[in-house]
């Protein structure tokens, strides 16, 4: 569980900004959200993905 949430965490702090730079031109523009790049969206939706996943594991640390 620890090595679970400790890997979650490593993932949001550092591959995930680094796939985010791969991935996405630094300035590609999405117009559907008020200039947000595509970069920028995708990021909040994994990060926000990445949360519950470690809110789950927390919730099952306790119940252990």
């Amino acid at each position: 569980l620890r090595r679970s949430k400790k890997r979650i965490q490593t993932i949001i702090q550092n591959e995930l900004p680094l796939i985010m730079l791969k991935e996405f031109n630094p300035n590609q523009v999405n117009e559907q959200c008020g200039g947000l790049s595509a970069g920028d969206n995708h990021l909040i939706r994994w990060r926000s993905l990445f949360d519950q996943m470690d809110a789950a594991l927390q919730q099952e640390g306790k119940q252990l």
